[in-house]
């Protein structure tokens, strides 16, 4: 290879990589915008621990009746039902 094609590949390289190496104006954005608030981030947290809740009182609710009680009954028959033992 002659030495100016050498020279012009290496500018070529050269320039690739400066270009390359400038952050877009897309990017500098995104590392400053979040995509998910903290406010609705919190309120997706708080709106699961209510669901929770809720879920674990139906689910009290429906074990504490008379057919949650025979359900448990058959899933556990050798202990009366107490999955606790």
């Amino acid at each position: 290879m002659s030495t100016r094609s050498t020279l012009f590949v290496m500018l070529g390289v050269s320039v690739l990589a400066s270009i390359l190496s400038v952050p877009t104006r897309a990017q500098d954005e995104r590392k400053q915008r979040h995509v998910v608030s903290q406010e609705e981030m919190s309120n997706d947290s708080a709106r699961a621990s209510e669901l929770r809740h809720e879920n674990e009182a139906a689910l009290r609710h429906l074990l504490s009746s008379e057919a949650g009680q025979q359900a448990l009954l058959f899933l556990a028959p050798e202990t009366g039902g107490d999955f606790g033992t």
